[in-house]
């Protein structure tokens, strides 16, 4: 197993987010960072809903958040509770405040900090979804796609075949007639969307004159049975499914996010 094996996902994006020549990279880190449940560090308060401890740095104030509980548990020296919430909800709570974030602080690579311009910018950026949605009357064209393109997605789905019963390379036009080269997964678990959403990111690089999306698809649905008649379909191996976590502390409730004074 290599160290980057052993890294989380937002360490491993960590890279690509400082190379300023790299936008796909650039976007690809907040695609995921906006889809991850974060843990972000709360105040030491006897309050009932503690607020987000904010830091105050000769860059400015940030929040704390990490992508796993091995690095917050990594980074704090005692028990300290957290906010269990999406980093898309964390970027609403942090609007207009002036607040970035600072992401993985233990990371031994280096912590992600993200500006409060960063902050801004991610969160208008949420709102340009890379999924496309799929109907009966959707139209579904075979794709061309080139070696690069293949490469990347069998890359990234590799271990991911538990996660998602098949998944193809098409060309689907929705009823809005949007129209994108589209990686269609059928029945996708939560787990592979973010890693779809990166791969559809990546894929943007070699078609840069082509809208990409991802799609998800019901099996056994028309849609699907126009995919296996026309699609290039993706193989990968299979991962057995993880145990999901639940939020059990204070704070910790996705639905009663932390409030910022």
């Amino acid at each position: 197993m290599s160290q980057t094996d052993n890294l989380s996902p937002l360490d491993q994006l960590q890279p690509r987010l400082l190379d300023s020549q790299e936008t796909s990279g650039y976007n690809a880190y907040f695609q995921v960072f906006l889809e991850t449940l974060l843990r972000v560090l709360l105040e030491e308060s006897d309050a009932k809903d503690p607020d987000m401890e904010v830091f105050a740095i000769s860059d400015g104030k940030f929040v704390l958040a990490f992508d796993t509980d091995e690095n917050f548990s990594a980074f704090v020296d005692r028990p300290r509770l957290c906010s269990r919430i999406t980093g898309r909800d964390l970027l609403k709570a942090l609007a207009g405040k002036n607040i970035g974030v600072i992401v993985n602080a233990n990371a031994i690579e280096g912590a992600a900090f993200l500006t409060p311009e960063q902050v801004s910018w991610a969160l208008e950026m949420s709102d340009q979804s890379l999924e496309i949605h799929v109907s009966t009357n959707s139209s579904v064209a075979r794709a061309n796609p080139s070696d690069e393109v293949l490469d990347i997605i069998q890359r990234n789905f590799n271990e991911l075949g538990g996660f998602v019963d098949a998944a193809y390379l098409c060309n689907i036009q929705d009823d809005q007639g949007n129209e994108a080269l589209t990686l269609a997964l059928v029945n996708c678990a939560a787990e592979a969307q973010l890693t779809a959403l990166l791969t559809a990111s990546d894929m943007s690089r070699f078609n840069p004159k082509t809208a990409v999306a991802i799609a998800l698809v019901e099996a056994g649905s028309e849609i699907e049975q126009k995919l296996q008649q026309i699609g290039v379909r993706i193989e990968f191996k299979v991962k057995p499914q993880p145990v999901s976590l639940t939020a059990t502390a204070p704070g910790m409730d996705p639905d009663r996010p932390p409030k910022l004074r």
